[in-house]
């Protein structure tokens, strides 16, 4: 799993694999170490934060499981995000935080 993640200006990213082949989801396994955390999720920070800023830098993470996915199952991989902005002017408005990123899964059996 290669993921590559542009935020603005933190977030917390999680990837887990679930099973889809039994009546309901099962989660088989997490491949974050439960989760990716770049930058202060209080948005409060961004008052005093100093170059380089969290949002000038593209985020690489790789991981790879050792534990073999049984075949003849529907697996589904969901990456979830939670992102959030400094910049909140004036305290207390909307102000929703940009996200990007790229998700590349491969299977190999």
């Amino acid at each position: 799993m290669n993921l590559c993640v542009f935020s603005d200006n933190a977030h917390v990213a999680r990837v887990d694999v679930y099973n889809f082949s039994p009546p309901t989801p099962v989660l088989v396994q997490t491949l974050t170490p439960p989760v990716l955390l770049d930058g202060n999720m209080d948005p409060i920070v961004g008052l005093s934060e100093t170059p380089p800023y969290n949002w000038q830098g593209i985020r690489v993470y790789k991981n790879s499981s050792s534990n073999p996915l049984p075949p003849g199952a529907i697996y589904v991989v969901v990456v979830s995000f939670t992102a959030v902005n400094y910049i909140l002017n004036p305290l207390g408005s909307e102000n929703p935080a940009g996200l990007s990123f790229v998700a590349n899964v491969d299977f190999i059996s």
